[in-house]
């Protein structure tokens, strides 16, 4: 399994780099078919509870999302979230005419999908679309996936108080404390060295971005860990070898996009 995640990171690392240092286009169609995907995996996810979301919608929806992100800089994500939602509203109601079962919490869900996935998770192309983005993303993305890391392998070595068991019994207080200080390492090393090119991106900046990055974004590898341990499932798919699917890659990466893209407004504007 460690073999496969390795060979596995080996093609994912440097296919992201290489979609962020292209931008554009190639950025923007690329992590809006990632997400996509994610919100497949999510469909499949309810279909274990047999729970009905909107496949078309969910999946059209978080792509369309992503999509209008780099329209007018994002004027149109709202309005294209509003009609989505308007639609899935619009379905529920005749699936509920049909006698269609659970047609209330199937537009809940389907709803919820969109939000989670495809509006939190297309801030990652306002990111990039930011001034310095390129910069501001090598800082942000990274510095989740390295306190990701760390926090497996620490919580693997040391890790003997468990933070929520019920909802994801590997979890420990000192996984995540590592994750939080490999995060924040991340961002003094990255913030020191990237100054020079990006005036904005201090070592101050750095350490204190891959800090709260660290200590927040655990909480989309929980809310995910909660949606399979409901329907007894271990991963949400397997595309990716020794990974699962896209969303036990990009789970913490949702939370950790929306967060930076927030403070990094605060910062530059």
């Amino acid at each position: 399994m460690l073999t496969k995640r390795v060979l596995s990171a080996a093609v994912i690392i440097p296919a992201f780099v290489l979609i962020t240092l292209l931008g554009g286009w190639v950025f923007t169609l690329s992590i809006a078919v990632i997400l996509a995907i994610g919100a497949w995996e999510f469909w499949r996810i309810f279909q274990q509870g047999e729970y009905a979301p909107n496949l078309f919608i969910l999946i059209g929806g978080s792509f369309l999302i992503s999509i209008s992100r780099v329209i007018d800089y994002d004027q149109y994500t709202t309005p294209c979230l509003s009609i989505l939602v308007m639609l899935a509203a619009f379905t529920a109601v005749i699936d509920h005419e049909k006698g269609k079962k659970n047609a209330s919490i199937n537009f809940n869900i389907t709803v919820g999908g969109l939000a989670y996935i495809g509006l939190i998770g297309s801030h990652l192309i306002s990111l990039r679309f930011l001034p310095d983005g390129l910069y501001w993303t090598l800082l942000a993305i990274p510095a989740v996936a390295v306190g990701d890391v760390s926090a497996y392998f620490i919580g693997s070595a040391f890790g003997k108080h468990k933070i929520a068991p019920h909802v994801s019994p590997s979890k420990s207080v000192e996984g995540y404390l590592g994750g939080v200080a490999a995060s924040s390492l991340y961002g003094l090393i990255f913030g020191t060295f990237i100054h020079s090119y990006a005036s904005q991106i201090t070592l101050i900046n750095g350490v204190g971005l891959g800090f709260i990055l660290g200590s927040i974004t655990p909480l989309g590898d929980f809310v995910e860990s909660m949606f399979k341990r409901q329907f007894k499932l271990k991963d949400s798919g397997s595309l990716i070898p020794g990974h699962g699917g896209v969303l036990d890659r990009i789970d913490t990466l949702l939370i950790g996009t929306l967060i930076s893209y927030l403070l990094i407004r605060l910062l530059i504007d």
